[in-house]
């Protein structure tokens, strides 16, 4: 486990620091509270786990998010060290059916772009529409289906989740990191 919920905060563990980017991060910050490498860290926890209550935006509006409440600033723009960290907890702590999962949820949110952006009244070069209200209307049945197969994604991937037993430390302290 690379980390633990501790008071409502992810909290990096003894393992996690074990990893080399994420050790990075850690040492990187020379201050006594270590605020700010705790900031990354959640950044990093709060834009990559699945877990996170940020898991259900889409990962654009996700990361803006995450930027705007950890890093203070929706425009944040990741350090090397930074995106190498995320690539690697990611790396670390994707499974198949996750993949399949993050892959599925890209499409449909490409498909509720899509749907925001039909036009009827829209022609195309030979003055037809380019958009058919019953052919949007057919393909809008369809969403029902694919939305109960994307929720059975997910449960696969809580099961797994599941079976992995994350701790939730209330209250906890660690002191191991005390430099």
């Amino acid at each position: 486990m690379i980390f633990e919920i501790v008071n409502d905060v992810p909290t990096i563990t003894p393992e996690g620091l074990s990893i080399p980017e994420l050790l990075k991060i850690w040492k990187g910050d020379r201050t006594k509270t270590k605020s700010k490498a705790y900031m990354i860290l959640a950044y990093i926890y709060h834009t990559v786990n699945p877990k996170s209550v940020y898991s259900a935006l889409a990962e654009d509006d996700r990361k803006k998010e995450v930027a705007r409440d950890f890093m203070k600033d929706e425009d944040y723009k990741e350090t090397k060290i930074v995106k190498e960290a995320k690539e690697k907890y990611k790396k670390l702590t994707t499974t198949h059916s996750m993949r399949l999962l993050k892959a599925s949820k890209e499409v449909v949110d490409k498909l509720s772009n899509y749907l925001h952006s039909v036009d009827f009244v829209e022609k195309g070069a030979n003055g037809k529409p380019l958009h058919s209200a019953k052919d949007t209307i057919d393909n809008m049945k369809k969403i029902g289906p694919l939305i109960d197969s994307l929720n059975k994604i997910e449960d696969q991937v809580k099961k797994e989740q599941s079976q992995k037993v994350e701790k939730v430390r209330g209250g906890a302290e660690f002191n191991i990191f005390e430099e």
